[in-house]
């Protein structure tokens, strides 16, 4: 991966507070140790949500590596819609996941136990981690 798509990915994970575009959860970008020992986690737990560059439209379907087509997703959320035989549009996949979200059938519920997730509608009443 070029310098440039590593550069747009930081600049989306920014943005994007750090958290994944489909699931909303809190990702690593560079210190899987710290993140999982901030969390008291396994370092394979944690890989899930390692930051990766999702293309919303993939290359293969000539998707380009510029900053409206690169968002920042965790690593779980990423591969899962590419395992697809027939991937969704990133509404539809963003849209699904919430809707799994909400219903703690995404992630694993270590994810939901940390409050790494919160439901939108709890927004106002419990409080996230912040990595």
């Amino acid at each position: 991966m070029s310098n440039s798509v590593h550069r747009i990915r930081e600049k989306a994970y920014k943005r994007q507070a750090g958290r994944c575009f489909y699931c909303d959860c809190p990702m690593w970008l560079c210190n899987a140790a710290a993140y999982a020992k901030n969390l008291d986690l396994t370092l394979a737990q944690v890989a899930r949500l390692q930051c990766t560059t999702e293309h919303l439209t993939p290359k293969s379907d000539g998707g380009g590596n510029s900053k409206g087509n690169i968002v920042a997703a965790c690593r779980f959320c990423n591969q899962t819609r590419h395992r697809r035989k027939v991937i969704p549009s990133p509404e539809d996949y963003r849209a699904s996941i919430q809707r799994r979200m909400i219903k703690r059938r995404w992630h694993q519920s270590w994810v939901f136990v940390l409050g790494l997730y919160a439901n939108p509608s709890e927004v106002g009443t419990k409080h996230r981690i912040r990595i």
